[in-house]
């Protein structure tokens, strides 16, 4: 669908002058928002990491209405960013549980709660599901009364209040209709853990929805919204790293709807400087609808029709396009802006954290390698009892790819740990002594055929194929599949596009340790450093 500039101009005009907006012109909407149909038709609205101009994020509203979306969804800290614990005070909102109190803010014209109020007096005007990010604050009494605690000191922190990020649902009318509270925050977060879980599901008449925000999807609870609550689409707003897990962004989030087989919408911040970018509608069958990753800067809208249920057929229609306030262009992303190397020690500090696209070293010091020295042929590795075979054959081996095979324990700032079992064909530069240290972005050898197997003992594999530029090559020229425990993902190449990765990440859930947040229930009032982003959002690992 193309939206042309005339009447991009007059919805941005629109917005700017609607006085719903006045009251919360102060809060960043750094967003990317997914908007479905129930045929389903999905977009996105990918806007600038540090915009502060509110009626530039509220477009991606108006813009929904005169598309006909259904639900919009907001990253993880969209509407705004939080820079120590103590200034949450000046931005939570108190979020009751619908389950329990039936809440309108716009019908009741609840206009302390300005996040609140605002978000759900435009779901009610423009008709349409909304679901956002906040910070969300409980005082310790009303916590520890809901799971029945009954030494509420134990549990309380130091300053009285417990605060969540918490993503919540407003229907068409206006009404609150889910709440969830992240389980998992990551490292120094200043966040806390609900005592009692929230089940992040709702249902509408376009079909039911699941919700997890960021790093819950490495997790075993995540699973359990398909295996335990048969849920269609996955919400996932995010602010992720690629140097979490094997897989970055996009190929994480297309890999979990397709061994899930659950559509997804992942909604991710755009700050490329520290590595976070990457959004998409991934088809649980089909992959990969429309992504955008890619660290311009720019602003996106993405759509595309998505089937949830059923058999029936949908139009095979998607679209990528820059918006700006005067115009709405269709274009397509090439990966061309990628450098060669992110690792800053390679590639210099960024100098613009919207377009420098910067990572972490690649941690494979424990990996098992076997390097291919032929154009075709077959080669295998182990680590640990897991056993990876990869048959291959290329027009021409221009560069250095490993077979690398791991089995244990992967981390995140050596606080938290999980199982993970990887089998993974990759193009691989040497660094600091290493033949194996950093994974580039470019290459030149395109792979005719693979089959990449491993005998895995995780119950969920998820595969990935990249190629040259950070690009997800088409589902169509690839197959993957799990039977009598043996794992096997085959690809055969129908175009001259060379390859970077093949990835089969199993993770191994009940394998994993007991998850215990950085700062279980203690937040001092001194003494403790409580800068999040400043220590979460510059890479400091080696």
């Amino acid at each position: 669908m193309r939206v042309n500039a005339k009447l991009s101009k007059r919805i941005w005009q629109t917005c700017q002058k609607e006085t719903l907006m006045d009251p919360i012109k102060s809060h960043d909407f750094s967003a990317i928002d997914y908007l479905l149909k129930p045929t389903i038709r999905c977009q996105s609205h990918f806007l600038n990491f540090e915009t502060r101009l509110i009626s530039r994020n509220i477009t991606a509203y108006i813009f929904s209405k005169y598309l006909g979306a259904d639900i919009i969804v907001f990253n993880e800290y969209g509407i705004f960013r939080i820079r120590s614990r103590t200034a949450l005070v000046n931005y939570a909102e108190y979020v009751p549980d619908p389950k329990v109190q039936k809440f309108n803010p716009c019908v009741e014209s609840a206009k302390d709660k300005t996040v609140l109020y605002t978000v759900s007096c435009l779901a009610r005007e423009n008709n349409i599901y909304i679901v956002a990010n906040l910070i969300a604050f409980e005082p310790c009494e009303a916590t520890c009364d809901a799971a029945e605690v009954e030494n509420c000191e134990t549990k309380c922190p130091d300053d009285g209040v417990f605060f969540f990020n918490t993503n919540v649902v407003f229907d068409r009318e206006g009404n609150l209709i889910a709440r969830y509270r992240k389980l998992h925050p990551y490292y120094r977060e200043i966040v806390n853990v609900p005592e009692e879980p929230d089940l992040g599901v709702f249902e509408t008449e376009f079909g039911k929805f699941g919700m997890i925000i960021c790093f819950d999807v490495v997790w075993e609870e995540a699973v359990l919204l398909k295996d335990e609550y048969n849920i269609d689409t996955l919400l996932f707003p995010t602010y992720w790293y690629d140097d979490i897990v094997a897989l970055n962004s996009v190929e994480l989030h297309q890999a979990w709807a397709i061994a899930n087989g659950v559509n997804v919408l992942s909604a991710n911040i755009h700050a490329p400087g520290t590595g976070s970018l990457g959004s998409g509608i991934f088809s649980k069958d089909d992959g990969a609808l429309v992504y955008t990753y890619e660290p311009n800067g720019k602003s996106k809208l993405l759509l595309a029709n998505i089937r949830i249920g059923g058999d029936s057929e949908v139009p095979n229609i998607s679209s990528l396009i820059e918006i700006t306030p005067d115009s709405a262009v269709p274009i397509t992303e090439t990966g061309e802006k990628f450098p060669v190397h992110c690792y800053e020690k390679v590639a210099g500090p960024a100098v613009d954290g919207e377009v420098d696209y910067r990572c972490l070293k690649l941690r494979l010091e424990n990996y098992s390698f076997t390097k291919l020295e032929k154009p075709s042929g077959e080669v295998q590795a182990c680590n640990n009892e897991l056993c990876c075979t990869l048959s291959y054959s290329t027009q021409n081996l221009q560069d250095e790819y490993y077979l690398a095979v791991y089995n244990g324990l992967n981390n995140a700032f050596g606080y938290y740990h999980w199982l993970e079992e990887v089998c993974v064909l990759t193009r691989c530069d040497p660094y600091d002594g290493k033949p194996c240290a950093l994974q580039p972005s470019r290459s030149k050898t395109v792979f005719q055929k693979v089959e990449l197997k491993g005998n895995f003992k995780s119950k969920k594999v998820y595969p990935s194929v990249f190629t040259t530029n950070n690009r997800l090559a088409p589902k169509q020229e690839w197959t993957f599949k799990q039977v009598e425990g043996k794992t096997v993902l085959n690809y055969l190449s129908r175009s001259d596009s060379p390859l970077l990765k093949v990835g089969l990440l199993g993770r191994s859930y009940k394998r994993d340790p007991e998850f215990v947040p950085y700062y279980p229930t203690q937040f001092k009032k001194v003494g403790v450093k409580n800068d999040f982003f400043l220590d979460i959002l510059t890479p400091s690992q080696n």
